[in-house]
């Protein structure tokens, strides 16, 4: 069941992509640098020491990592576009 989820979320994600092409990156990229600030204002909220800092810490990591996967997908996309320029 969790395959076929993930096959339907990848359909829809490449169908909008497909339809709304670097408009739909766009709002992507900006929410989740939006997101990304948000978590950061909060970090600087938090005490110094203790779970919620930990935890913050964490969330910043993942951010950044969906940030690097983000940006990583608009190359891909990028260079498939060029490709297809060419040929």
């Amino acid at each position: 069941m969790i395959v076929q989820i993930l096959r339907a979320a990848h359909g829809l994600d490449v169908s909008l992509s497909r339809k709304l092409g670097p408009v739909y990156h766009a709002v992507l990229g900006i929410g989740l640098v939006a997101e990304i600030a948000q978590h950061v204002r909060e970090f600087g909220e938090l005490p110094s020491f203790g779970a919620g800092a930990v935890r913050a810490i964490l969330a910043l990591v993942l951010f950044a990592l969906l940030l690097l996967h983000q940006l990583g997908e608009l190359a891909e996309h990028a260079d498939r576009r060029r490709k297809a320029r060419i040929t």
